[in-house]
């Protein structure tokens, strides 16, 4: 293959997620102050990821997003977005897959707005399809689960009516500051995301496409940075070992 084009693929997760009202950008440096906030908010995190600790340091959050941005997508467990409004490029949320199990092709979905006011509503929507799109379509899941806290009973409804089933009810299941949290637990395999008329009416409305209409993933230029980064793991030798 030539020199100039066996790189001309595209890792899933590099290339943001790009919808109307908001774009879903891999965690990186440049929003630390963000994402530092976002995890030391408690009324945030209790919605968005209960158990996770909430006192690292920001040099620490710092040293692990470096190093996440360092390793490919697809050899992590866990891949974690922020949520950006595309008009003003400002940061809302976040937005994850987290427990990445590639022998069973499962994840667990995560989305999250900081300001849980009714104007962003429509925006965590749009940003849940998109990880719905990016889970099905580009990193071709075989399943999703959405394990949601049972005092969260407003994220439980939305839950349901985005297509998932609720395989369980897990009381007792954790243990955190909050006492023990029971658990509802969530799932939509691939075969119900394809066949589910609401996601194709919602994604039509809000994303202006039909993401239940599986696609392959389209190849893209890498930019310097991810090529760089694919040609590490891949050893391929550079332009002037060449």
């Amino acid at each position: 293959m030539a020199a100039n084009n066996r790189l001309c693929i595209q890792p899933i997760g590099l290339q943001p997620l790009q919808g109307r009202s908001v774009t879903l950008v891999r965690t990186q440096p440049a929003y630390l102050d963000f994402i530092h906030a976002a995890y030391s908010d408690d009324a945030f995190m209790d919605l968005y990821r209960l158990g996770q600790s909430r006192t690292l340091s920001k040099k620490a959050l710092k040293q692990r997003i470096e190093q996440e941005a360092q390793t490919l997508p697809q050899s992590q467990k866990r891949l974690e977005w922020v949520i950006l409004e595309t008009q003003q490029t400002q940061p809302i949320g976040l937005a994850s897959l987290a427990d990445y199990q590639a022998t069973h092709g499962r994840a667990e979905l995560l989305v999250g707005i900081v300001d849980s006011a009714q104007a962003h509503r429509r925006s965590a929507l749009e940003a849940t399809l998109l990880v719905m799109d990016f889970a099905f379509n580009l990193a071709q899941l075989h399943k999703l689960l959405s394990f949601v806290y049972d005092y969260n009973h407003y994220a439980q409804r939305n839950t349901l009516h985005l297509g998932f089933r609720q395989e369980g009810f897990l009381v007792d299941h954790i243990n955190t500051r909050k006492g023990l949290v029971s658990l509802y637990q969530n799932a939509l395999l691939r075969r119900e995301f394809v066949e589910h008329p609401r996601l194709a009416r919602l994604s039509k409305r809000l994303l202006g496409r039909d993401i239940t209409r599986i696609r392959q993933p389209t190849a893209h230029p890498l930019a310097k940075h991810d090529l760089n980064l694919l040609s590490q793991r891949l050893r391929i030798p550079s332009e002037a070992e060449r």
